[in-house]
């Protein structure tokens, strides 16, 4: 019989064997410590276990029990945070979603992942009563509003201020580090959101393996502008808690001087962004004075960091160490490399983080050697244990590993590996690209070529840009009797929104094809040398 052993934190004797473990540790060891800043409202370790005590207490008395699910659309706010650890404390599973979610969109993730309660702020809605609207879903019982009033509380839509003034005893967490703690659904570009399932286990590991490397400190100010919903910003919540240090969490970065400022009066010292935010925080510094000098870590992930956004943050934040990093939901962080070394290998994602291997396999599965491009494989703690419901789904992405019994993860990405074993990515296998912030899918922009009279071949790939992060370029094969040339396709493109328009077109006899004569769009990418994005001899 096997027996699960808890992860046990380095630091102290304190074994956390469940997510809530984190808080109840803070707030025992730390209590007054300010734990978040949101908006007006600064919260203590202790404030926060009992506001999640209180809220956690409230869901068990209405009927949750363990495993229910829990749906959080509040997004950044403090709400929020006490919401996740009171799902946790309650022995439930918590799925943070962004907040204003089109309310088709937020039906099929209730309905999903069939959700007990919904803890929701403002809603958008196209009916005139959409809490009875959601309230008409099977699963659903209750709705817990931050926006609701305690005189307002009706039998099934509660107050979440009535909900966390309360009292009530202290309780052991029921969970297990085998059951599942969250439910993270991804973006759906490519079809309906996928749940991914993480369990306390997972959770606990990748929170043990960043801050290892990452080195979150008590002494630590976070100031995060990422979305809850997004799990790069979830984790910085969690970090904060696991080291009890203090976040403050932004609503978002649409303005970003005052984002910035906050840093300058709050000694923010670290700064967890994507690399969208380095031109605005290049154009703001440019423009205001401003000592971001305490800042001391700032860290990455969405994209590899280039040479341009890397000379940005050594100049804007000239104390702070570079940490870029690479990963997905369904395994939370896979790769990561800091420091000189982003200067010594431009363009790589790094190094396995602590308690993961990756490797890269060609179409049969097989290993491929250094410097060949194939899928990335995943094999680690953090990798998650399915997609809710979606069993055929899961059985494509995790597949058998070395070990008799275990499962990998299959990433879906292109990528290789050098001769140091530095991971470089080559684009998704999917074929969703993000462009100039905003994502697109390769197939929408093919199809419109395609339709082009003349063209008979067409293929989207992403290429690397300093200033954009990626931009489009259009392969596409002309018929032989065919007059277009590439700057009249490039002006038909002007009808495509921006984000779909390509920054070149280049025109061949044909496209390359794989042996199932299929457009071979790996030869294409490869043809581009990642951190340049030039076209290789």
């Amino acid at each position: 019989m096997t027996v699960t052993k808890p992860v046990v934190v380095q630091s102290t004797n304190h074994v956390i064997n469940c997510m809530s473990g984190y808080l109840d540790r803070a707030a025992i060891t730390t209590p007054t410590k300010v734990a978040l800043k949101n908006d007006n409202k600064i919260i203590t370790f202790a404030q926060l276990a009992s506001y999640s005590e209180n809220l956690a207490a409230l869901l068990r008395e209405r009927g949750l029990v363990r495993g229910d699910r829990v749906v959080c659309s509040s997004s950044n706010t403090w709400q929020s945070v006490v919401c996740f650890w009171a799902v946790l404390k309650a022995g439930g599973v918590i799925s943070p979603i962004a907040d204003l979610m089109p309310q088709k969109n937020l039906r099929y993730i209730l309905q999903d992942c069939e959700a007990k309660f919904l803890v929701i702020g403002d809603i958008a809605s196209d009916t005139n009563n959409p809490m009875a609207d959601l309230l008409a879903i099977d699963s659903l019982s209750y709705i817990v509003s931050t926006t609701t009033s305690s005189e307002q509380e009706s039998d099934l839509i509660l107050s979440f201020e009535q909900a966390i003034s309360g009292s009530s005893p202290q309780s052991q967490c029921r969970s297990l580090d085998i059951d599942l703690a969250a439910i993270i659904y991804t973006s759906g570009s490519t079809g309906e959101p996928k749940g991914v399932m993480l369990t306390h286990r997972n959770m606990i590991t990748a929170t043990e393996s960043l801050n290892s490397y990452l080195g979150y400190r008590s002494s630590d100010i976070i100031l995060s502008v990422l979305p809850l919903s997004f799990d790069y910003g979830l984790y910085q919540m969690i970090m904060t808690v696991s080291t009890g240090a203090q976040l403050i969490l932004e609503r978002d970065f649409t303005w970003p001087i005052l984002s910035l400022k906050k840093i300058e009066r709050e000694q923010v010292t670290i700064f967890p962004i994507v690399p969208t935010i380095v031109p605005l925080l290049d154009d703001i510094v440019a423009k205001i004075s401003l000592d971001l000098s305490s800042v001391r870590l700032v860290s990455n992930t969405g994209a590899a960091v280039n040479l341009y956004h890397l000379n940005i943050i050594q100049k804007r934040l000239p104390n702070a160490t570079m940490y870029s990093m690479y990963g997905l939901t369904e395994c939370k962080r896979c790769s990561y490399i800091c420091g000189e070394q982003l200067k010594q290998k431009p363009g790589s994602v790094g190094l396995a983080i602590p308690n993961t291997e990756i490797w890269i396999v060609d179409d049969q599965g097989n290993k491929l050697p250094a410097n060949e491009i194939g899928e990335i494989v995943i094999r680690g703690g953090t990798v998650m244990k399915g997609y809710w419901n979606k069993p055929q789904q899961t059985k494509k992405i995790l597949r058998d590993g070395p070990i008799n019994g275990e499962k990998v993860l299959y990433t879906g990405d292109y990528g290789l590996k050098d001769h140091d074993g530095y991971l470089y990515l080559k684009g998704r296998m999917d074929e969703v690209l993000k462009s100039r912030g905003m994502k697109v899918i390769p197939k929408d922009i093919e199809t419109f070529l395609m339709n082009i009279e003349g063209i008979k071949e067409a293929a989207i790939i992403g290429v690397p840009d300093q200033r954009h992060g990626i931009v489009l370029y259009a392969y596409v094969a002309n018929e032989a009797n065919s007059n277009q040339d590439k700057a009249i396709i490039m002006a038909l493109c002007q009808q495509l929104v921006p984000s779909q328009r390509p920054e070149q077109v280049i025109v061949l006899n044909q496209l390359p094809k794989t042996t199932n004569g299929k457009i071979d769009k790996r030869s294409l990418i490869a043809d581009f040398d990642l951190t340049s994005g030039k076209e290789t001899a």
